[in-house]
């Protein structure tokens, strides 16, 4: 009961008007959420494009075939942050001795991409997938063996091959470490 009993619970509707960037015409364009908390549902022009339940992860959506070039466009997004015990926390909120947050509570990117890019690993929803996975093995006060693995996407019909630099600094951006890897 952190806020008293008094934090609002229950649905919630945003919507967003705009017109696209001729610029980003032939791009992959994600939104990309945050954060939003409960139940949620993502629209764009009156098609469903993504649902998903508990916020504790951002939320990512393919929105490249739903736009329209040079009209409106609307986003809207609904949330629910009701009692829910299918998702956490599972238990009333006037059991809790936290606020548990509704809707929209962080921000939201328009993100483009080029048709060859690296994937967002929320959106590809795969265990220790997608984007770029960094791990540690073999870890000593004098040293650690660094683990990259990177998943590229290519959107186009053609054959791609390509370089990927990695980069490893300390704070004070010296660098310690590079490898570039070929791609194909």
């Amino acid at each position: 009961e952190a806020s008293g009993g008094i934090n609002y619970q229950g649905e919630a509707w945003y919507r967003k008007h705009f017109t696209p960037d001729n610029k980003l015409q032939g791009k992959k364009l994600f939104l990309n959420f945050e954060a939003i908390m409960g139940k949620r549902r993502v629209y764009v022009n009156g098609k469903l494009l993504a649902e998903h339940f508990g916020g504790y992860l951002p939320l990512v959506v393919d929105v490249t075939q739903a736009l329209k070039w040079e009209a409106d466009n609307v986003i809207a997004v609904w949330t629910d942050n009701s009692n829910d015990p299918t998702y956490p926390p599972g238990k009333p909120q006037d059991m809790l001795d936290f606020c548990y947050f509704g809707g929209i509570y962080r921000d939201c990117w328009l993100v483009a991409h080029n048709n060859i890019f690296i994937t967002d690993p929320n959106y590809e929803n795969e265990i220790a997938g997608g984007g770029l996975f960094v791990a540690f093995d073999k870890v000593s006060d004098a040293s650690a063996e660094v683990l990259l693995k990177i998943q590229v996407r290519n959107e186009t019909k053609k054959a791609f091959t390509g370089v990927v630099e990695y980069e490893l600094q300390q704070p004070d951006g010296k660098q310690v470490a590079f490898l570039n890897d070929k791609i194909r």
